[in-house]
This record gives structure tokens, C-alpha cells and sequence, in this order.
């Protein structure tokens, strides 16, 4: 399979260049098992015959937020090559998804883009949406394919972020990523993104730098649950009710343990960290 080769990201004090758009290639972040006792392993490449077994026959009931009609009816065709019976439902602004959504949130996922002629826009209507849905995962598809962007929709919890520009087969590999329930980012702003904003976390005393590697980071089994959450964009709150943690302090200290072990200070930096390491060869 042939993939669009990444540009390489620029330095951290160095000007960005002068073409913005994000170059994708295809690749997901691994998902852990419930109480798996070793770190989560390098996922193979996905396809679209890894996706026809699941999705083909899935009851996949998913929501498109777009003010364009014309783009909704093209994506809506490519959800059909990927998933024939998925139901879809479309909506054209975030005051319309609210309403399909009522309160009960009967969507597997929503897709989402980010400018709206009216109502809540740009990273607002992530939160919006969320608010509702807090459980629902949220994939970005977006004409605003800069790589500040998709840093914001990944701080604001999207699990997934597609530029519009992206090339049919390229679009096809994102989308049924994310409609098998994986994360998908372009990896050469995963790349820029950890270039200008990683810092060095200073290890407490007596303990060792965090590894370079994902799989030496000796994250205990229950790090690894809140891990595979934390890339799926939930909240704290969300953790605490799937994984039936009783204190939502315990969630945050899982977390905060996992920031240190990888090395970084924020969620962000941790899913482009995470990202990088399993797709960045």
C-alpha cells in the first residue's frame, strides 16, 4: 500500500514552513484489554480488509455534523464503501446534532467539523458536543488541517482528526480507522507538534528518566486501561465510570503517574508521544 511520505517537522525555535497542510498516512493507536498485564503492542498496519471484517456487517450508527451538504453526501458515500449498513444521520450545525442527540447519545461515534456559519464553531463545538456525549467518541473532519488545530481538538478530547484535503484512499484508511473504534492523526503534525511543544519532566528523586521506548515505560495494568481511555479522549469522569473507579482522585493520580513515566506534562503531548513512537519510523 502506498502512503504519503511525512514532512519532517520543523525545529523548535526554527519558522514554520510556508505550506501548512498536513501530508496523512494511514496508522492507529493500539488499544489495551481490560486488566492486560504487559503494555499494549505495535499495532500492523491497518487496511481496508482489516476493517471489512468488522464493519461490513457492524450496526454502526454514527452522526455527521457539517454545514455542507454536498461534502455530508460525498463523506456519507465513503461510509457506505467502508460500512454498508451503518446508519447515518447528518446534521448541519451543532444546534441541530444537539437535538438528534436528546439525552440519550444513541450514536457509536460523531464526525465532526469545526466551522459553522452559526452557532458554536472551531474548538467550541467539540465541548459542546461533549457535554452532551462525554462517552461518545468525537472524530474531527475538518478543513482546518494546520497542525495548531489538531492540537486543540486532541486537548479538547477528539480521538481522531481528519484533514478534508486528505487524498480518496487516504480518506478511506482514516475513516474506517476511526469507525473501528482506533484513533487516527496525521503523523507529520504528530511529529511538529511534539518538536514545539515537548519538555523534559525532571524524574523525583531517585527515580530514573522516563524510557524512550512505549513499551519500557512499566506502566502497571490498571495505567494501561486509563492509557487506552486517555487516547480514546475521555475525561476523568468517564474513566472513573468505565473502568468502575469509585474516586475520581485515584483516576488522577493514574494519570499523573503515566504523564511522568512517559515523560511529559500533558495529555496532548502524551497521545502525540504515544502516536509517534508507534507510527513514527
Amino acid at each position: 500500500m502506498n502512503v504519503e511520505p511525512s514532512r519532517p517537522a520543523p525545529s523548535a525555535g526554527g519558522d514554520a514552513p510556508s505550506d501548512r497542510r498536513l501530508h496523512v498516512i494511514p496508522g492507529g493507536l493500539p488499544q489495551t484489554q481490560p486488566g492486560a498485564d504487559t503494555p499494549p503492542r505495535r499495532p500492523r498496519p491497518f487496511s481496508l480488509q482489516d476493517a471489512s471484517s468488522s464493519l461490513q456487517t457492524a450496526p454502526l450508527s454514527l452522526l455527521m455534523v457539517d454545514d455542507h451538504a454536498m461534502f455530508r453526501q460525498s463523506l456519507s458515500t465513503v461510509i457506505r464503501h467502508i460500512a454498508p449498513h451503518a446508519a447515518i444521520a447528518e446534521a448541519g450545525s451543532c444546534a441541530e446534532a444537539l437535538e438528534l442527540l436528546g439525552t440519550g447519545c444513541p450514536f457509536s461515534i460523531i464526525l465532526l467539523d469545526l466551522s459553522f456559519q452559526t452557532g458554536p464553531t472551531g474548538l467550541l463545538a467539540i465541548d459542546v458536543i461533549r457535554e452532551r456525549c462525554a462517552a461518545t467518541p468525537i472524530a474531527v473532519v475538518s478543513g482546518l488541517d494546520d497542525t495548531d488545530t489538531m492540537l486543540g481538538a486532541i486537548d479538547h478530547g477528539a480521538m481522531g482528526f481528519i484533514p478534508k484535503a486528505s487524498s480518496v484512499e487516504i480518506l478511506l484508511h482514516a475513516m474506517a480507522l476511526v469507525l473501528a473504534g482506533e484513533a487516527y492523526f496525521p503523523i507529520d503534525a504528530v511529529r511538529n507538534g511534539i518538536t514545539r511543544g515537548s519538555r523534559p519532566t525532571t524524574p523525583r528523586p531517585g527515580e530514573r528518566p522516563a524510557p524512550d521506548g512505549v513499551s519500557a515505560w512499566g506502566l502497571t495494568p490498571r495505567e494501561n486501561d486509563v492509557l487506552a481511555l486517555i487516547l480514546k479522549g475521555r475525561a476523568n469522569k468517564v474513566i472513573a465510570a468505565e473502568l468502575v473507579i469509585h474516586n475520581e482522585d485515584t483516576v488522577r493520580k493514574h494519570v499523573s503517574s503515566i504523564l511522568r513515566k512517559a515523560g511529559v506534562r500533558t495529555r496532548t503531548q502524551l497521545v502525540l508521544k504515544w502516536f509517534e513512537l508507534m507510527h513514527g519510523q
